[in-house]
């Protein structure tokens, strides 16, 4: 799961440069592993967090 997360959000960086929060690149990245993995424990994605501006 984290090498996934880790992709979308890199991807979404290199895609929208220096216009686009890692926060939200990491929300968005989390919400998609949440909406993969349904049914499963939420310590999945609990580990991904951003700490930072």
């Amino acid at each position: 799961m984290a090498p996934q997360v880790s992709e979308d959000v890199y991807q979404g960086l290199a895609d929208a440069g220096k216009t686009s929060s890692t926060r939200e690149l990491l929300h968005g990245a989390v919400r998609r592993l949440r909406g993969a993995a349904a049914g499963h424990s939420p310590a999945v994605r609990a580990p991904h967090i951003h700490i930072g501006p």
